[in-house]
């Protein structure tokens, strides 16, 4: 899920009690129907501009809500992870613990005039684009490394990617596999 939206460092605090209380319900709500809620991180700055947007304000929200709901966690999102200003490897040595759901995407943050500006999760090797093969294939080497893929467990992985008017479906989705198998097989 998305947070709200962020209301500036004097009310961080409050907005941050103020979404614990709101996901310790949505918790209590969700586990009598086997439904465990996920905290995605988002940008502040670019589009998105939620309070759940640095790894470590979110880990700490995940604590918070794991104390009565072990099952809870995050969602760390590779396009997510330039837009917070954030480093691939910090983001997920921070989140480890925390870490849920592992999502793969690209993001345009240098251009707002660019179509697929923000979090659009365009298509890999777009012109502008933050990510690919080499963000894809440290990603993945992050996930082993923190113990998140190679063990018995298997976690949530996934892409998002969508294309562009003038883009078919097929072709990005072509070239997603294309990127993750180059950046597999150099794992």
């Amino acid at each position: 899920m998305l947070s709200g939206s962020y209301p500036g460092a004097a009310d961080e605090a409050r907005a941050k009690r103020s979404l614990v209380e709101s996901l310790l319900d949505l918790c209590a709500y969700g586990r009598p129907k086997g439904i465990e809620i996920t905290l995605e991180t988002f940008d502040r700055t670019v589009e998105k501009k939620a309070l759940a947007g640095p790894t470590r304000l979110c880990v700490e929200i995940s604590e918070a809500v794991r104390r009565d709901f072990p099952g809870f966690g995050l969602m760390l999102d590779l396009s997510h992870i330039p837009l917070l200003g954030e480093g691939i490897r910090e983001c997920l040595t921070v989140g480890r613990d925390h870490l849920v759901h592992a999502h793969i995407g690209n993001c345009v943050m240098r251009d707002p005039a660019h179509p697929a500006y923000g979090d659009q999760h365009p298509r890999f090797g777009i012109a502008g684009g933050e990510n690919d093969t080499p963000e894809v294939l440290e990603y993945l080497r992050c996930l082993f490394d923190i113990g998140f893929l190679g063990g018995a467990a298997r976690p949530f992985l996934s892409f998002e990617v969508k294309p562009l008017p003038q883009e078919t479906a097929a072709t990005v989705i072509g070239g997603t596999k294309r990127v993750f198998q180059e950046a597999w097989a150099q794992l």
